[in-house]
């Protein structure tokens, strides 16, 4: 990890256990595998042998997160500093307040989202603070090109300024306002710096509709709940994320 200028990478869920009832009734890529035979396949994983939330395990503060961080300056930062608390409505310093509660699919933890309010629905989208950019598997925007470098992530010919609305399973909607500047010459002129929340590339993960992942970034400068399923709390029971 001293590549990245961290100890590891946090993505807080809404599940009680890693993925769910997704992993026990079909192998998933990427999740969990069986190493019986070369090479190693992959492999369903009953809800006890799958990794748990580790707040679902407190006596209580157990409904959920609450992960708090400040925005990012344009041109990155060394560090940021953020607060990640436990429980939602169950203490004076985490309550909804005004924040939109988006519920998330039972099966997925996804959210729909439109890119500037209209097109293409990517009715597989999730909001993921263990990934480290944001992410839409958007090929046919000639915008978002990707770097010559980090060819990972994108390098448009100047700042995004874009809006997208993220429509819960409740019906709910939020719209926010995001940049995304070239990569590239964000790492060059602060080759040190860790945190960036203007950074994006194309989703690479192959699934039956268009997807988007909002990392990170998307995080810089808000404060989002995530409960987890099952739990009743004051914004209604989980799964869902609200910001």
């Amino acid at each position: 990890m001293s590549d990245l200028g961290a100890n590891g990478i946090l993505g807080v869920g809404s599940f009680a256990q890693d993925c769910g009832v997704a992993c026990t009734s079909g192998p998933l890529s990427r999740a969990y595998y069986t190493c019986q035979s070369s090479p190693c396949q992959p492999a369903n994983a009953a809800l006890a042998q799958q990794v748990s939330h580790p707040g679902t395990a407190f006596a209580f503060d157990n409904d959920g997160v609450v992960l708090a961080l400040p925005a990012v300056p344009t041109q990155g930062a060394a560090t940021v500093t953020g607060t990640l608390t436990f429980g939602i409505g169950t203490q004076p310093n985490n309550g909804l307040g005004r924040a939109v509660v988006l519920s998330v699919d039972r099966n997925s933890g996804s959210v729909t989202t439109l890119l500037g309010g209209g097109g293409i629905p990517y009715s597989n989208s999730c909001i993921d603070s263990g990934s480290n950019a944001l992410y839409f598997s958007d090929s046919t925007n000639a915008n978002l090109v990707t770097c010559a470098t980090n060819n990972l992530l994108c390098c448009p010919a100047t700042t995004l300024t874009l809006t997208a609305t993220s429509v819960g399973a409740n019906g709910a909607q939020s719209t926010v306002a995001f940049s995304v500047a070239a990569a590239d010459p964000l790492f060059q002129a602060q080759p040190r710096f860790a945190a960036f929340g203007n950074i994006a590339g194309p989703n690479r993960v192959v699934g039956p509709s268009p997807s988007s992942d909002w990392g990170l970034p998307f995080f810089s400068g808000r404060t989002v709940f995530v409960a987890v399923e099952g739990a009743r709390t004051p914004g209604g029971t989980g799964p869902y994320v609200a910001y």
